[in-house]
């Protein structure tokens, strides 16, 4: 038997239902409710902490078992983890990531 290596769309549709559940939990662990993560949402975003940016990001694609190029459509999501940095040390967003990601 032949087992494809492909993603099917369902793959796809489940990575990203888990990629916006786990950032919007994130978010709402650091700031404190569901609302704040929607209020966060409509900030524009500005990347005043690149060094966090780049840390977040890192361990949100290891801890998550996601990668950019085979799932590009979770990057709409990502945004949010970035504006964490403007508010949260990269420490702080990287642990309560790995509690979402590595406790699932």
């Amino acid at each position: 038997a032949v087992v494809s290596t492909q993603s099917t769309g369902k793959d796809h549709e489940n990575k990203e239902k888990f990629v916006m559940k786990t950032i919007d939990a994130v978010g709402a662990d650091l700031l404190g409710s569901p609302e704040a993560v929607n209020n966060l949402k409509k900030v524009s975003l500005a990347i005043r902490h690149p060094g966090c940016n780049e840390a977040v990001m890192k361990e949100f694609f290891a801890a998550c078992n996601c990668r950019i190029q085979d799932n590009p459509y979770i990057t709409k999501y990502l945004a949010t983890l970035s504006k964490l940095c403007n508010m949260f040390s990269a420490d702080i967003i990287v642990k309560t990531v790995g509690k979402y990601c590595y406790e699932q």
